[in-house]
């Protein structure tokens, strides 16, 4: 992940530079209602609530995902967190509904209806299958974990119980292997999910929150500039190389996400 990041984040060092630190409380406000609430997405509402699905579960299932690989390393170690544990497993479990939903409508989306706007890339198909992997792998261990400890109930795991009594049909000795399936399958696509990320569209899920929060606040700030055709002198119009980017339009470059909606909105 961080071997083919590296390489881009050396050329934001060497673009020049644009001041956009100017009214942090506009951006900082900018930032929670465009980019945290997902307001823009609302336009299109099928397509925004599947993608604010998959964002705040993002989010909301980073602690888990980091408890995955806490256990792979320290499995004896207990959390003892109690109540939290019990409240964030539910939570858990209503997220992981909710997202497998909104990335079976995407996957179908993609597919099926195929919108014309849509750069229907492969990367993007990989990415959708990799986070329904994820969700239900999730499911499967924690499954199969209260299918080896019946005694050892925990009450925040709905989903894991209700699916636990249909695992013993299979037997203590399938049980164990399926939890580990379920446990190596969803930390091989979290890592696959990582080396994705740098060289895709899916960049933005890094970037699209710093780009919001360093978007123009001033009036008229997004004009487009004039071009001096006249000047004879001049070795390129417009950009020619992306040493003339500045660091934010690099950051507007790896942001984007191949939607289409900018060709829609476009008056050409």
């Amino acid at each position: 992940f961080f071997y083919v990041l590296w390489p881009k984040w050396k050329v934001f060092k060497q673009v020049p530079y644009e001041d956009r630190f100017n009214n942090p409380i506009k951006r900082l406000w900018n930032t929670i209602r465009i980019a945290i609430f997902q307001t823009k997405m609302f336009k299109e509402t099928k397509s925004g609530w599947m993608h604010a699905l998959i964002f705040w579960g993002f989010f909301i299932l980073l602690a888990r995902a980091l408890w995955f690989f806490f256990i792979g390393f320290f499995p004896a170690v207990e959390l003892g967190v109690g109540g939290v544990e019990t409240l964030y497993a539910l939570i858990k479990d209503i997220v992981i509904f909710f997202v497998t939903l909104a990335a079976s409508y995407a996957l179908y989306r993609r597919l099926v209806i195929r919108p014309e706007r849509l750069t229907l890339s492969r990367d993007g198909i990989v990415i959708l299958i990799l986070i329904l992997l994820i969700m239900i792998s999730d499911t499967l261990f924690d499954a199969g974990w209260q299918a080896r400890n019946p005694q050892a109930s925990l009450s925040g795991i709905w989903v894991g119980s209700l699916i636990a009594p249909m695992l013993n049909i299979l037997g203590a000795d399938a049980v164990v292997h399926l939890h580990n399936l379920a446990y190596w399958t969803h930390v091989i696509c979290i890592l696959y999910f990582l080396t994705l990320l740098p060289g895709s569209k899916h960049l933005h899920i890094i970037t699209a929150i710093p780009n919001v929060f360093f978007s123009q606040v001033s009036a008229g700030g997004n004009e487009l500039h004039r071009i001096a055709f006249e000047n004879k002198e001049q070795e390129s119009y417009g950009v020619s190389k992306i040493g003339e980017l500045s660091w934010k339009k690099l950051l507007d470059l790896h942001s984007c996400t191949e939607c289409g909606r900018c060709d829609v909105a476009c008056p050409a």
